[in-house]
């Protein structure tokens, strides 16, 4: 398959910028008190990110981390959270 110049380009910069947001990802305990800053409660993020309660619980205690495109969503959530708190104090 072959791609016209500059297609590639766009692939790549999505790669990066995808890497870019998971590698300031908190940590487990650091997404809650995110959370907490942010006047959120579990079931507010849960459902800003379409999962269950427990899913949210789970993740903050790190028994389960989110995958795929949840993983990409809930540190995009926590990113912006965390702006938001900045801002505010």
């Amino acid at each position: 398959m072959r791609h016209r110049a500059g297609q590639n380009g766009g692939v790549a910069d999505d790669v990066v910028e995808r890497a870019r947001e998971l590698a300031t990802m908190p940590t487990p305990s650091e997404a809650r008190a995110i959370r907490v800053a942010a006047k959120l409660t579990q079931a507010d993020l849960a459902e800003a990110l379409g999962v269950d309660l427990k899913t949210v619980l789970r993740w903050e205690t790190g028994r389960n981390w989110p995958r795929g495109d949840r993983l990409l969503a809930y540190a995009r959530l926590l990113a912006r959270l965390q702006a938001v708190v900045r801002e505010a104090s």
